[in-house]
């Protein structure tokens, strides 16, 4: 789902054109991950509609490609946002997401009773995070939980190190997406949840040869919104990767 002012494609294409790239996945050793709600809540989709989007590409990608784990994320704080601050959004956000992670839970409870031969967790990342805006001096975040990168350095510079080292001293890198730090508390949350026994994560008690330890060793070359969340992105990849 998606609005008309976001250029995220659909989650249905998204499926699409990983099934195309992606078509001799083993089953036994490849988790599905569906993480999303922030562009369905800022175009007033129903928090439900959202919901059965997700359980729908979960039965097609059991159906289509036998698919049988499945990462599922909650909906993150982000009525917290200097986004939906500054619009004045934060209460309705707040009852959005609500809805939503509630929802998320119960159905997703549900869709594992029908189909008992899949794994279907769902990560707090809501908890996560808001841990994290509780207590950012506890991750090195030292510049607080309001303001945001990008508006107190508009031109961070093209270097990626520079730019991770001082960003990451800040909870929000823009006004809407967090910086790696944060990516990073996601990360081991999903490794210390160990959602999978059967398929170690890195840095999971079972692989001690391969700490999760996310090295940001190619840093963008850019200093754009979009080069740090891809970044970020990969860095959140790293800890979900299976070991072979």
């Amino acid at each position: 789902m998606k609005s008309e002012n976001t250029p995220s494609p659909p989650i249905t294409q998204q499926a699409d054109s990983y099934l195309a790239e992606n078509p001799d996945n083993d089953p036994a050793t490849s988790v599905y991950s569906i993480f999303v709600g922030i562009n369905d809540m800022i175009a007033n989709e129903a928090p439900n509609d959202v919901i059965s989007c997700i359980q729908s590409q979960i039965t097609r990608l059991n159906q289509q490609v036998q698919g049988k784990q499945f990462l599922i994320f909650n909906m993150v704080p982000f009525d917290h946002s200097p986004r939906i601050i500054q619009d004045n959004q934060a209460n309705s956000a707040a009852q959005w997401i609500d809805e939503f992670n509630q929802n998320l839970h119960t159905s997703m409870s549900s869709l594992q009773q029908q189909y008992s031969n899949l794994t279907i967790v769902v990560i707090d990342t809501h908890a996560t995070l808001l841990n994290v805006l509780n207590h950012p001096a506890d991750f090195g975040i030292t510049k607080g939980v309001t303001d945001y990168y990008t508006h107190v350095s508009p031109d961070p510079g093209s270097s990626g190190g520079q730019m991770l080292q001082n960003g990451n001293k800040y909870f929000w890198f823009d006004n809407a997406h967090i910086t790696s730090i944060v990516h990073e508390q996601i990360s081991k949350a999903v490794v210390a949840q160990q959602p999978f026994p059967y398929l170690p994560l890195m840095g999971s008690p079972s692989s001690p040869s391969n700490p999760m330890d996310p090295h940001y060793t190619s840093p963008p070359s850019t200093a754009s919104s979009t080069a740090h969340r891809n970044y970020a992105l990969a860095t959140f990849l790293i800890a979900l990767a299976l070991l072979s």
